[in-house]
């Protein structure tokens, strides 16, 4: 899809470049924001759908199941751990 730059709703008219443009390329169009609206909003919903096609439910964790988990002591400074699981934490 060609969506237009923000800089061109802007200006409701492409911007001068180095590449080589008529006049009447340059002059101002009436931009139809509903329209604009309307196309980003179906540019975002497939990028989203290629995005989340692969995703999938993680597994429910047991208590006794080994897990690893990273601490930072600071920046650039990463230790991770393995620990076993007691109890699950609720999470929303």
């Amino acid at each position: 899809d060609n969506l237009n730059s923000p800089a061109q709703l802007l200006m409701s008219r492409r911007l001068r470049s180095i590449l080589p443009a008529t006049p009447k390329q340059l002059e101002p169009q009436v931009v139809c924001q509903r329209k604009v609206h309307e196309r980003r909003e179906v540019c975002q919903q497939r990028q989203q759908t290629y995005f989340n096609r692969a995703a999938r439910p993680l597994p429910q964790l047991c208590p006794g199941a080994p897990v690893r988990f990273r601490q930072q002591d600071g920046p650039g400074n990463q230790l991770w751990s393995k620990v076993v699981l007691t109890r699950p934490e609720a999470t929303t």
